[in-house]
């Protein structure tokens, strides 16, 4: 458990979790040194028993990936076995012309390169690239292409190879492949012809990629240890992090610049989110609009540049945005960055969806602290959320938004609404349950949970009035009320009610309150003992002011109000 919860392993799915390829290897490397062969097999036979228990149903992915794990253990115990198997299930594929699995069989070679090499198989390597590069010079447009003639000759090259004359091994990536462009189009992307605004948590994995764990480890945990400090704090206290930070940086931008598609993906796990959304084609996100939420840590702040400038460059309209203090240091800093954040997605989300666009949480890479946030607020805000199932045979997953309909009857909308202006007193929140506030000495305030409120808030706040501290009603004023019938300017009304609340009761009733705060424009009318303020640009509100209690005697628009203050 210790090493799942670890900044070594990444969650991808539900009790799914993943770690990097190089990561895995170093570590069973070190588990084979330190402790055996035979520890080394019986940590195999407990994967093939958790496989054989787990992963049994009869769902094709399911399968894919018990398969995947299957030949993990044979890499590291039976390499022959596993070559030989490889070897003939790429004949297989190919006679059969099944493109998809030919590039799934040589995206997994790719993941057990290192127990393959270490066996000594590499004709085997060398022509599972070879026949990747042959399926993608030959199969750009497959509609339009013979495929058996295609097969036929990579058919030729596979059955050249001789598993049990091995040698050395040159190892390179599958320079030409690029799977993501074969991946099916997706249905929900199909069937949503719109833009899209695209919410991307960025990780560190950027830079970490591009350490080379043999040799420079403890670079690796230099940042991990470093990952909260900003960059003033990083060059005055750790210098030589921020060089290692500056050349993992042109390593990354070199490894972005240079790489072909999978090259890129392999480097960036954000950026291998956004072309798997696209099909591998960046083309069709012209439209979209992305915004990076990255931390003001100077490993975050580096990294969320970089991927701008990357896909800027490629034609997309990204911008970044970071939560003021946002970081792990500590639980008051993750809670008030946040609270931002949920802010500011509440101050945007609904403007791009009243402009028909197509909101989708990208949380790829986003880390495990911010992971479970993300998830709760994606059901408020997102239309969709994206995931990738990475192993050999990287699957987009789109998860559209549940249905949710929190049980308001345990709300108090006066209670909520009140908070959300500001903060209530202890003594009056003993009836809210304790996950939706956070209370600050006797102050209690709306926590990220209750902010969620936010999903029920118009429902509530457009029904019966409500009755706040320090105000009270005229028969007029609960009859204008009745009049309004737009539940857009009800929820405005009731809103600006618990605002004025809010202010009388942290300035002990004191109307100067109310006169300071620049939004509610509190003036006293020209001719008469009354005073008014402003709602919206239209609706104003009459009222004067007695014995520590704010008198509401009309609400309507401007010309009404005045007219019958």
């Amino acid at each position: 458990m210790c090493l799942l919860l670890s900044r070594l392993c990444r969650q991808v799915g539900y009790e799914m979790y993943e770690m990097d390829i190089s990561d895995r290897n170093l570590l069973l490397r070190e588990l084979k040194e330190q402790f055996g062969q035979e520890r080394f097999d019986e940590l195999g036979e407990f994967l093939l028993d958790y496989v054989a228990q787990r992963l049994s149903d009869d769902d094709a992915d399911t399968r894919d990936l018990a398969e995947a794990q299957e030949w993990t253990v044979l890499a590291y115990t039976k390499p022959d076995e596993v070559a030989r198997e490889l070897a003939q299930r790429l004949r297989d594929k190919i006679q059969q012309e099944d493109v998809g699995e030919v590039l799934r069989l040589t995206s997994l070679v790719e993941t057990l390169a290192q127990p393959l090499v270490e066996a000594g198989f590499e004709p085997l390597l060398v022509d599972v690239r070879r026949i990747a590069s042959e399926v993608r010079e030959n199969f750009k447009a497959p509609q339009e292409e013979n495929l058996l003639e295609s097969a036929s000759r990579i058919l030729h090259i596979s059955e050249q190879i001789e598993i049990n004359q091995f040698d050395r091994f040159i190892y390179d990536y599958f320079a030409d492949v690029d799977p993501l462009s074969w991946m099916p189009v997706n249905p929900t992307i199909a069937k949503y012809n719109m833009p899209r605004l695209v919410i991307t948590p960025i990780g560190t994995s950027l830079l970490t990629n591009q350490i080379d764990i043999s040799f420079e480890y403890d670079w690796l945990m230099l940042l991990w240890e470093t990952t909260n400090l900003k960059n003033i704090e990083l060059e005055d206290r750790h210098p030589d992090v921020a060089d290692i930070i500056h050349t993992l940086k042109e390593r990354a931008i070199q490894k972005l610049n240079d790489g072909n598609i999978l090259d890129v993906r392999r480097a960036s796990t954000e950026i291998g989110a956004i072309y798997a959304l696209y099909q591998g084609n960046l083309e069709q996100g012209k439209q979209d609009v992305h915004f990076l939420i990255a931390s003001d840590t100077a490993i975050s702040t580096v990294i969320a540049n970089i991927i701008q400038d990357f896909l800027v460059g490629r034609g997309l309209n990204v911008q970044i945005y970071q939560p003021t203090g946002f970081s792990t240091a500590s639980s008051e800093a993750f809670n008030h960055g946040a609270d931002d954040l949920l802010l500011w997605l509440d101050n945007l989300a609904p403007s791009y969806r009243e402009s028909g666009y197509r909101i989708s949480f990208n949380l790829v890479a986003s880390s495990r602290a911010l992971q479970g946030y993300m998830d709760t607020i994606g059901m408020l805000y997102a239309d969709e959320m994206i995931y990738i199932l990475e192993g050999a045979n990287p699957t987009l997953i789109n998860i559209p938004k549940i249905p949710m309909k929190f049980d308001i009857s345990i709300i108090n909308p006066m209670k909520f609404a009140l908070m959300e202006a500001g903060y209530i007193d202890l003594s009056n929140a003993r009836d809210i349950p304790k996950q939706f506030i956070f209370v600050l000495d006797n102050e209690v305030i709306l926590s990220n949970l209750g902010t969620i409120w936010k999903s029920c808030k118009n429902e509530l706040l457009s029904r019966d009035l409500l009755y706040f501290p320090g105000l009270a009603y005229e028969e007029s004023f609960r009859y204008d009320y009745e009049r309004v019938k737009n539940w857009r300017d009800r929820v405005r009304l009731q809103e600006t009610l618990a605002k004025v609340s809010y202010l009388l009761t942290k300035a002990d009733g004191d109307p100067k309150a109310l006169k300071q705060d620049g939004g509610l424009a509190y003036e006293k009318f020209s001719n008469i003992d009354l005073f008014h303020f402003r709602v919206s640009l239209d609706l104003r509100v009459s009222c004067s002011f007695s014995n520590g209690t704010l008198r509401l005697r009309r609400c309507g628009y401007h010309e009404y109000v005045n007219r019958k203050p």
